[in-house]
């Protein structure tokens, strides 16, 4: 989940509006959540990249907190400010690694 407003400093909104134009008529600007979405997407799949995987399960305050610090610097550029990110769920798609994450839960309940 990503919440984002107008960059009110020095010429955030000038900024945005030169990025986004008439887009920021519609009540949902779709094209500016879009390529937010997108670049936020990106981040968050080269954060987890890097990480160890016990770090993406168990700290998802570091993997927010270096998201939202990168995904910060590319938007500021668009007169963007980007009030939170929140890492909701983290789903493990990789059955087989699912299934070696639980091995050790398993023996210790055997």
């Amino acid at each position: 989940m990503l919440i984002w407003n107008v960059n009110r400093t020095e010429d955030g909104p000038f900024k945005l509006y030169k990025s986004f134009g008439d887009d920021l008529k519609q009540a949902t600007p779709t094209m500016a959540n879009e390529k937010i979405q997108n670049l936020a997407v990106a981040l968050i799949r080269d954060k987890i990249a890097n990480m160890e995987i016990n770090d993406v399960l168990k700290n998802r305050q570091k993997l927010r907190e270096g998201v939202k610090s990168e995904i910060q610097k590319l938007v500021s550029g668009w007169g963007i400010w980007l009030e939170t990110i929140e890492i909701l769920d983290v789903k493990i798609a990789s059955a087989s690694l699912f299934k070696n994450l639980q091995t050790e839960f398993r023996e210790k309940t055997r």
